[in-house]
């Protein structure tokens, strides 16, 4: 495909994952590169679509055709009535899917593991995300207790908190909710480029230009 081409197919893409707001789907940059997130959002759209397994990714009229029309039966698109109801199944299953995860990540607040490390579980989805989508990194740090947190401090600076990189008991990591938790991670320049399309709640990010690991809610 040409660069302007995979631009065509990554607006395509957008507009559909606009249009289809409860599924959920990652928003992609429009850049022109065939990378692992236009080939991920690719993949979702043609599940949704119904397509088979078996069949392959030919991005063709035929496609672009079924994304506009995803109920229409036209067998010259390969958009069959069998076609059609295996979309319909799959984004009703992505649906319940979604809504699922967000219910757990809102009334089901606590600590879990990811990497073997104690985290707050609303992030699990988050990095488990992050994972399957290019992060090759791993969690470093999740829940910590405020003491545990305050030593951290006293051991990078010799004070109970370093500004703009150790909150010491402050830290978002002595919490395990979903509007306040915190994670550390290796690969951070990855997993802040990855985490950015990712569709799930709640957002993170980092806003620590001298702790470029952390990320939370907050961003700091």
């Amino acid at each position: 495909m040409t660069h302007d081409e995979i631009k065509h197919l990554q607006s395509e893409l957008n507009i559909w994952a606009k249009n289809h707001p409860e599924l959920s789907r990652m928003r992609l940059k429009v850049d022109g590169e065939l990378a692992a997130h236009t080939y991920s959002a690719l993949h979702d759209a043609r599940w949704d679509l119904g397509y088979l397994k078996t069949q392959g990714f030919p991005v063709d009229d035929n496609f672009y055709h079924r994304l506009r029309n995803p109920i229409r039966v036209q067998k010259d698109w390969g958009q069959d009535a069998a076609a059609v109801r295996r979309g319909k199944q799959r984004r009703r299953q992505r649906r319940i899917w979604v809504l699922r995860n967000n219910i757990h990540a809102f009334l089901k607040p606590g600590v879990g593991k990811f990497d073997g490390v104690v985290v707050a579980k609303t992030a699990i989805p988050l990095l488990q995300w992050a994972r399957q989508n290019g992060w090759p990194g791993h969690l470093v740090s999740g829940f910590r207790s405020p003491a545990y947190s305050e030593s951290l401090c006293y051991a990078m600076c010799g004070r109970p908190s370093c500004p703009g990189k150790c909150a010491g008991r402050a830290t978002n990591h002595a919490y395990a909710t979903p509007a306040r938790f915190a994670i550390d991670v290796s690969d951070y320049v990855k997993f802040r480029e990855v985490i950015a399309h990712s569709p799930l709640r709640p957002k993170i990010h980092n806003a620590l230009p001298r702790d470029l690991v952390h990320f939370s809610p907050q961003g700091n």
